[in-house]
């Protein structure tokens, strides 16, 4: 069927009220009778007077009605008992506007038998044109329901109309066309019409069966079959049941099977029904009076496939003109969830089809979704459901529905999945993953509660999410600060450290767990982290931070600033570092240090650190601070020393020492600062003794300092010990007391050493100066000097009493063994040598040594003795020559002189 409207309200379609109805159905049936009755009158009276023709029918018109008649080209052949005209207008009386009634090129057959008896079974009309004005708020009597029913009596045994226009002036105008009516009864006493039509562009026709009246005084009623068909689409409707009406309403009882091939143009009636395509197939039962209908156990299967198919069941009802409502229960398959969420400005294509149940009611125009169940799975394993309901409007609206609350579930494989809504691909796959929430309407904008989401698996790597978001504007999305009001908690945990380090691109040794919680609040575009805690520990090693707080901005893209925290670290021993420091390291004891975390602008500092080492080789008390970690980072301690024990470190730097056991433990403390960046090392204020109550007292001082691949170095260093015992388990000898004192100088090219001691009476001085370039010794110089040396301080003085047992030969013999005098040439250094000897006098039980002067110097396996003197008893004697220890074995030539020599017994 075709509609030509004037600004038309789709409703229109439709008679607004039940009166424009009356007057249609009065006019199609009530009219030809009254215009044939009129004219056959007017025809008597022009057997007398035939110029009163016209006259007489207008006579004839408001004799039988009270419309005013207009008419032209009017021709009455009684004989053969027809009328023709070419053009005829009926008016309402006093009426202004256009005709009610017009008919063009008329034509009618009967007899007067038939208008006598008002049965009008031999009667024909045929008409090119008729157009009937509808207009529901003149002033004339409407008939009764039933009145205007009983009027089927006068339908005639054929009519057939070329064209019927019914035009609605009630509101904005409308106008429905048909072509080609015919009207025929039957053999049964019912009536066929068949009719064609135009609707929105298509050819329609129309077929309409009434199969019996029933009527009385009050009541008539009719049993009818109503078929539309459209060729073009095939789209058929059908209709069949009965119509009744009394003297105050209709009434109408109909089954209805209807097939459309294009549900916009049905939906085309009701303006505020929602935007679905595709093809409808509708079975039900209708029942309705003038005031409204009801469509009962119905079922529907909307099929616009591929891009979403429905079967559903239940009613639909509405008033005369209004909005209908409906109770639906629907499911089917659809091939984007974005038909449920037009309000989220995504793209939901990638997500694939979705399989969908649904149960709606409400008007067509504000449909309300009381429970949807909403299921589709990705290709690439992205599984959501939505369920839950939404207010009038929510099947498509663009906005966020009223009073939605649903509440969603997803879970995927991967992260990968979101790649399609992400700026960029995810990095890292920590394995499969989780989340729900409720998504709520709340003033206009949406609330998600009960944020429930998992990231990974307990045996691996896992992140857990919990909370709420108070507010998401939509308006905004996808900007951060849309989402407002967050107050999300954060776990995560990892069996594997190792791993996640890997996703960054980071290398940790393995054996590393780590538990770590936070708290979330704020707006997507300023986020405050609160009660943060973390802990990495291994079997010998934990790592733990609490307090943690951190802001997260838009404005610095999202990295954490203001970072505030506690951090504890405990270790078993210090050989427990080598995995982290790449090297290894001695076992010297635990380590407990803790510091505070603090963020200074683009700087990283930690701060109150304080580290504490114990164990076996004593305990150092550390406080300070390490800045800027993330720049250029800059260290600063200052450490106490208590009870720091000489034997660990000896056994640490040189391996089995049993002698250094016996050394007195150290207390004092030194600073130090460091810029690791600039290779930038400063040792100051090193000060080190041993307590006042040790047999062996022994203070030291140093400083050392590295400066861009430049350093250097002091160490002073006193000592002195009275207990001999103790000095003879430190050194095997039977040392007299010794006291004295050391200095060292290093640096880049050279290192030099000055000794000053005191054994007993003997009095020894030291000097030694290496130089070296990278490590590598370039040259040595070496000086001994003593003005008086007697063995019996030494140790090296052997017992004269048989019955004892010292005898310090014997305690050097393993280390004479170890170092023959050919293997100490061999090892000998092949770096420049400058070797001096000076001593007054050598003084034994038996031996009596005067002027002892040695200078020895060479290089690269040739050795010069420059000097060899020395004078026994008064006895001079001198010893030069030269030593040659790349020969094998070594060759040498040392020529002696003798002065004088005398032996004394």
């Amino acid at each position: 069927m075709s509609t030509a409207r004037c600004q038309a309200d789709p409703r229109d379609t439709l008679p607004a009220s039940g009166s424009d109805f009356y007057l249609i159905m009065r006019i199609l049936w009530i009219l030809p009778v009254v215009l044939l009755a009129a004219l056959l009158t007017a025809g008597l009276l022009l057997l007398r007077s035939p110029h009163l023709l016209v006259p007489a029918a207008q006579w004839g018109v408001q004799r039988f009605s009270s419309l005013r008649l207009e008419i032209a080209g009017l021709e009455l052949d009684l004989p053969a008992r027809e009328i023709r005209f070419t053009e005829l207008h009926l008016y309402q009386p006093e009426a202004e506007g256009p005709p009610l009634f017009t008919v063009l090129d008329f034509s009618g057959h009967t007899r007067l038998r038939d208008l006598w008896s008002g049965d009008l079974a031999h009667t024909d009309l045929a008409a090119a044109s008729v157009m009937i004005y509808i207009a529901a708020d003149d002033e004339a009597e409407d008939p009764t329901p039933a009145q205007w029913l009983q009027h089927l009596r006068y339908l005639p045994r054929e009519v057939n109309i070329d064209s019927v226009h019914l035009i609605n002036q009630d509101r904005d105008a409308w106008i429905f066309p048909l072509r080609a009516l015919h009207g025929r009864r039957t053999a049964d006493q019912g009536f066929r019409v068949t009719a064609g039509a135009d609707y929105e562009g298509e050819s329609l026709d129309v077929e309409l069966a009434i199969a019996a009246i029933d009527r009385s005084s009050y009541l008539a009623g009719i049993n009818l079959e109503a078929t539309l068909w459209a060729p073009a689409s095939e789209s058929r409707a059908r209709l069949g049941g009965q119509f009744r009406a009394d003297s105050d309403d209709i009434g109408y009882d109909f089954s209805v099977d209807a097939n459309f091939r294009d549900v916009g143009n049905v939906l085309k009636a009701f303006e505020q029904a929602p935007p679905l395509a595709g093809s409808l197939s509708l079975q039900g039962r209708m029942t309705g009076n003038s005031e409204g209908f009801a469509l009962s156990g119905a079922a529907f299967e909307l099929d616009n496939q591929p891009a979403y198919h429905f079967e559903a069941s239940g009613e639909l009802q509405g008033q005369t003109g209004g909005d209908p409502t409906l109770s639906l229960i629907a499911s089917g398959e659809m091939d984007s969830m974005e038909y449920f969420l037009r309000w989220l400005d995504l793209d939901l294509s990638p997500l694939g089809s979705v399989r969908a149940s649904i149960a709606l009611s409400g008007s067509l125009g504000a449909t309300v979704v009381d429970q949807l169940t909403v299921v589709t799975q990705s290709a690439e394993g992205l599984w959501i459901s939505l369920n839950g309901s939404s207010g009038p409007g929510s099947l498509y609206t663009t906005r966020l529905p009223a009073d939605s609350n649903f509440t969603v579930y997803l879970n995927a494989p991967a992260l990968a999945v979101l790649d399609p809504w992400l700026p960029q691909p995810v990095p890292v796959d920590p394995g499969p993953w989780q989340l729900s929430a409720r998504l709520l309407e709340d003033g206009g904008a949406l609330r998600v509660d009960d944020i429930r989401g998992q990231l990974g698996d307990a045996d691996g790597e896992l992140l857990q999410l919990g909370g709420q978001i108070a507010r998401v504007d939509l308006d905004l999305l996808p900007e951060p600060a849309a989402a407002t009001g967050i107050d999300l908690q954060l776990k995560a945990s990892s069996s594997e450290l190792a791993r996640p380090a890997g996703w960054f691109e980071q290398t940790t040794p393995t054996g590393l767990t780590l538990e770590a919680s936070a708290s979330l609040s704020g707006n997507g575009a300023a986020l405050e982290l609160t009660e943060g805690s973390a802990r990495i520990q291994s079997d010998v090693m934990t790592l733990a931070g609490t307090g943690f707080s951190a802001n997260v901005a838009q404005t610095r893209d999202f990295r954490p600033d203001q970072i505030r925290g506690r951090l504890q670290l405990s270790v078993e021993d210090t050989a427990a570092l080598a995995p982290y420091l790449g090297r290894e390291v001695p076992a010297l004891g635990n380590i407990a240090a803790s510091a505070q975390l603090r963020q200074r602008g683009q700087q990283l500092d930690l701060l109150e650190l304080e580290a504490l080492l114990a164990g076996e080789i004593g305990e150092l008390n550390a406080t300070g601070s390490a800045r800027d970690l993330s720049g250029d980072p800059q260290l600063e301690l200052t450490t106490r020393v208590s009870a720091l024990k000489p034997a660990v470190l000896a056994q640490v730097l040189l391996g089995d020492a049993p002698a250094a056991q016996s050394l007195p433990a150290l207390f004092g403390e030194f600073a130090l600062t460091a810029r690791p960046s600039r290779n930038d090392i400063t040792l100051s204020s090193l000060q080190l003794a041993s307590a006042p109550e040790d047999p062996l007292q022994l203070t030291l001082q140093a400083t050392a300092s590295l400066a861009d691949e430049a350093y250097q170095g002091r160490l002073e260093a006193d000592y002195a010990g009275t207990d001999t015992a103790l000095l003879e388990k430190l050194t095997g000898l039977r040392l007299a007391p010794v006291s004295g004192g050391l200095t060292l100088n290093v640096g880049n090219h050279s290192a030099e050493l000055a000794l000053d001691s005191q054994v007993g009476d003997t009095e020894l001085t030291l000097s030694a100066l290496a130089e070296h370039t990278e490590g590598t010794i370039t040259g040595l110089s070496v000086s001994l000097d003593s003005p008086q040396v007697r063995l019996v301080d030494l140790g090296l003085q052997a017992a004269s009493d048989a019955e004892e047992a010292y005898k310090p030969a014997e305690r050097l013999e393993p280390v004479a063994e170890r170092s023959s005098l050919q293997q100490a040439l061999e090892q000998a250094p092949r770096f420049p040598l400058d070797l001096r000897i000076n001593l007054g006098v050598l003084r034994g039980e038996r031996s009596r040594f005067d002027a002892i002067r040695i200078h020895l110097t060479g290089e690269q396996s040739r050795y010069i003795l420059r000097e060899f003197d020395f004078s026994y008893d008064n006895a001079p004697a001198e010893i030069r020559g030269i030593v040659d220890i790349s020969l094998s074995p070594p060759g040498s030539a040392l020529p002696a002189r003798r002065r004088r020599f005398r032996s004394t017994r």
